[in-house]
């Protein structure tokens, strides 16, 4: 889960599937290829990555990003 403001971008992960606590990874500046980054940093032992954050006043931006990729993303 991202949350998104203008230079910044919040990440919080949920290991093991959505029973588990919910953990801070960090703040990452607010660019794809951050994000992109991150995202392969959190994947990295091969887990399966589903991302989901709130569209605020920005919108779709991020899930345009990841889509690209090819992403599984979903925005709330």
């Amino acid at each position: 889960m991202a949350s998104m403001f203008i230079d910044s971008i919040a990440i919080a992960v949920a290991d093991n599937g959505m029973d588990r606590e919910v953990r801070y990874f960090g703040t990452i500046p607010n660019r794809p290829e951050a994000l992109h980054a991150a995202l392969k940093k959190i994947g990295q032992d091969g887990s399966e990555l589903r991302v989901c954050y709130e569209a605020g006043p920005c919108g779709f931006v991020i899930y345009r990003s990841l889509a690209k990729f090819g992403v599984d993303c979903m925005v709330i």
